[in-house]
């Protein structure tokens, strides 16, 4: 039996979806320059990281023919409500109108297109392709409106073995100058 099988129509509806759209985001070398398309799932959405943990953009559909997308700040308040300040923009770039949200935790936009059928519908790849299309563009409206943050360096650490002891400490690279017989940690 395959786990399809297993699942409501609504859920294969779904999962069928997503299949073509990662199908079609594999394609485009432009997109893929960019994103890792997940696996298809029976969700609702799926998430296209950003190279930060501070926000990602969600790409949604639901069976009652809406396709979205989100961004998705889920822990940093001040990146969803910059997000939200630049509603107008946002709504400029992907040519859709947003919905702020500000939830206890999270905060951000999303937004709907009504008309796409999704359920029973083959030919459905340039809904696939707009999704995409919107997906590229507000990752550049986030890097034009300086929301990516560049990962913080890790500190080179270093161990440092007490034989009298036979413990270990660790410490970053700065502390290296008062330790002797000090070994590097890749």
């Amino acid at each position: 039996i395959k786990l399809s099988e297993c699942l409501s129509e609504t859920e294969r509806t779904k999962l069928s979806y997503w299949t073509k759209y990662r199908e079609v985001a594999q394609a485009s070398f432009e997109f893929l320059k960019v994103f890792n398309p997940q696996k298809p799932s029976k969700n609702h959405w799926t998430t296209l990281r950003c190279d930060t943990s501070a926000y990602h953009i969600g790409l949604l559909i639901d069976s009652s023919a809406q396709i979205g997308i989100e961004f998705y700040a889920p822990d940093d308040k001040e990146i969803g409500h910059k997000a939200i300040d630049n509603t107008k923009l946002f709504e400029e770039r992907l040519g859709l109108a947003a919905t702020p949200f500000d939830a206890k935790k999270a905060s951000g936009l999303r937004f709907y297109k009504d008309g796409c059928k999704i359920k029973d519908n083959e030919t459905a790849g340039g809904i696939h392709i707009g999704a995409a299309q919107w997906a590229l563009a507000m990752k550049k409206l986030i890097a034009e409106l300086g929301f990516s943050r560049q990962p913080r360096p890790i500190p080179k650490m270093l161990a440092v073995l007490d034989s009298a002891s036979m413990t270990v400490a660790v410490g970053s690279s700065k502390d290296a100058s008062c330790c002797r017989g000090s070994e590097d940690i890749e």
